[in-house]
Formats: C-alpha cells, sequence, structure tokens
C-alpha cells in the first residue's frame, strides 16, 4: 500500500461492499471551499494515499467503474499523521 512513511494526509483502502479490493479506483480530495485538492489512483491492493495542503475538513470521493461512487468526510489535523480512511464503494453498480 502507498504511503509506508509518515504521510500529512489521508491513506487507506478502496473496497467492494463485500470487502474485496477494487483496484484503479479514482480518489478526490475536496478542500472546504469545494476545491479539487489533489486526486489519485487506487493500487492493485486497494491502496491510496493522500497529501493535504493544510489542516481542516475534507471530503474524499471514490468512483470506480462498476460501482456507484461513495463520499466521506474527514478532518486533517495538519500534523505528520496520516488519517486512516478506508473508502467502502456500495454495491450497487452504475454502468455507463
Amino acid at each position: 500500500m502507498p504511503g509506508a512513511g509518515p504521510l500529512r494526509g489521508f491513506r487507506g483502502r478502496v473496497l467492494a461492499a463485500d470487502g474485496t479490493p477494487v483496484a484503479g479506483a479514482r480518489i478526490t480530495l475536496i478542500d472546504r471551499r469545494g476545491r479539487r485538492a489533489g486526486a489519485t489512483l487506487s493500487a492493485e491492493d486497494g491502496g491510496y494515499a493522500l497529501t493535504v495542503p493544510a489542516s481542516g475538513p475534507y471530503v474524499l470521493a471514490a468512483q470506480a467503474a462498476g460501482h456507484a461512487p461513495h463520499a466521506s468526510a474527514a478532518t486533517h489535523a495538519g500534523d505528520d499523521h496520516p488519517v486512516e480512511l478506508n473508502l467502502s464503494l456500495p454495491g450497487g453498480t452504475v454502468t455507463a
């Protein structure tokens, strides 16, 4: 999983409703003003890591092909400790 050392931000795993990892999910970090503050893709094990530009509240939004999207609110204190946050994509599937 990304972020083995200290990380000023968020890290965790993106999981399907059944608990299996979701590789290639797009995770977007949104700041308190509604602006994109960062983005990444989940790794093969579903792991992700995102740094934050400042302390405060954020929304992490995850989406992946074949899954309904999910968003979670979280706050970072601004220190060098990561906030662990797993993102679970709902069971409903979305097709284009």
